[in-house]
């Protein structure tokens, strides 16, 4: 044998685009999420994603993401999502993504958290190098607030496929106004 072996498939992601516009951006999406071993497959997620609003390249700017537990089943939770200043690759510079939990009757509960990113250096084919996300307690409007924590991400190694190899990670807390050194890996 020269050490390789078959490939075996062990997840399908299956994405239906629906609503679709006159410049063909998908106004929602469907995505299922199953899991494989050997004979045997498993649905783990489904998702229905809203695209509410687009920019003139087509980047999505607005968005929402509702977890189920299966496609008309339990709401997990939501994802409300509002990205800016896209990259030529497409990749947003900035996104504010607030997750709110679910009410018993499938409708969007209280906010979790919310987190703020910063990518700071992205790479011509998409890859993010170098990014920060602030986690916050609250959002009025649009504007977060309570800083709870931050992790900034240097990517210093990548695969053929824009996969991260290295990463060194640095995580901070907030004490008051102070950010405060908690701890730091490479992985």
């Amino acid at each position: 044998m020269d050490g390789q072996t078959d490939a075996v498939k062990t997840g399908q992601r299956v994405i239906k685009n629906l609503l679709i516009d006159n410049r063909g951006n998908a106004g929602k999406q469907e995505i299922t999420t199953y899991q494989i071993d050997g004979q045997v497959t498993t649905m783990v997620n489904y998702q229905e994603i809203t695209n509410s609003s687009f920019d003139s390249s087509n980047n999505a700017t607005n968005q929402a993401i509702s977890t189920f537990d299966e496609k008309g089943g339990m709401l997990l939770d939501v994802q409300v999502i509002s990205s800016n200043t896209f990259t030529t690759s497409g990749v947003a510079k900035n996104q504010t993504i607030a997750t709110y939990s679910a009410t018993s009757d499938n409708k969007r509960g209280e906010l979790i958290d919310v987190k703020v990113i910063d990518n700071m250096v992205v790479k011509p084919d998409g890859s993010v190098e170098e990014s920060t996300i602030t986690r916050f307690a609250s959002l009025s409007g649009s504007t977060p607030s309570g800083a709870i924590d931050q992790q900034y991400i240097l990517t210093t190694s990548f695969d053929k496929y824009g996969n991260a190899k290295e990463q060194h990670i640095r995580r901070d807390y907030y004490e008051g106004d102070a950010l405060l050194f908690s701890e730091a890996q490479k992985v």
